[in-house]
């Protein structure tokens, strides 16, 4: 098992570890959950790509998670785009994310942590190798590239900038 196979199932893990303490917990506020509450530096800003489809799976996992914060929506489609903010409103996202239609703009924002990218699979590996030279975190649902030379072409990327994908 390779290094970045190894990295990717600890976050799989931890993921998955960390939603099912939500799905158990419950979302209610009570006095106890307050002191659990993060600073605005404690959280991961987070930047849901393409949401016809799967982004909105994105942004319903991540408005759960206390400390990770929708904080932009990409899309090219504008009434894509508009749908995305309200679903991340109705998500119970702490603040209304902002919209933005070119990717390139948006992995240039340096308040961008992580960028989840839920758009058709030819723009998977080009968008994460964009997101990762600029320091950003990267997450992927499969297929994660086109052919077999993008997969190889993420591997150096995540080998050189030591972000995850």
């Amino acid at each position: 098992m390779d290094k970045l196979d190894k990295t990717r199932r600890e976050f799989i893990k931890k993921t998955a570890v960390g939603a099912a303490g939500i799905a158990i917990g419950g979302m209610g506020m009570t006095a106890k959950s307050y002191g659990r509450i993060l600073g605005s530096n404690e959280r991961m800003n987070c930047a849901i790509v393409g949401v016809n489809g799967r982004g909105n799976a994105h942004t319903a996992a991540i408005s759960k998670d206390p400390r990770a914060l929708v904080s932009h929506i990409c899309d090219v489609d504008s009434l894509a785009l508009e749908k995305g903010i309200a679903y991340a409103k109705k998500t119970g996202s702490d603040n209304i994310a902002k919209a933005v239609k070119d990717f390139r703009k948006l992995v240039e924002m340096k308040d961008i942590d992580v960028i989840t990218v839920a758009t058709p699979e030819h723009w998977h590996a080009p968008m994460a190798i964009m997101g990762v030279q600029n320091n950003k975190h990267v997450y992927l649902e499969k297929p994660s590239s086109h052919n077999i030379r993008e997969n190889e072409l993420l591997v150096a990327a995540q080998e050189r900038y030591g972000k995850l994908i």
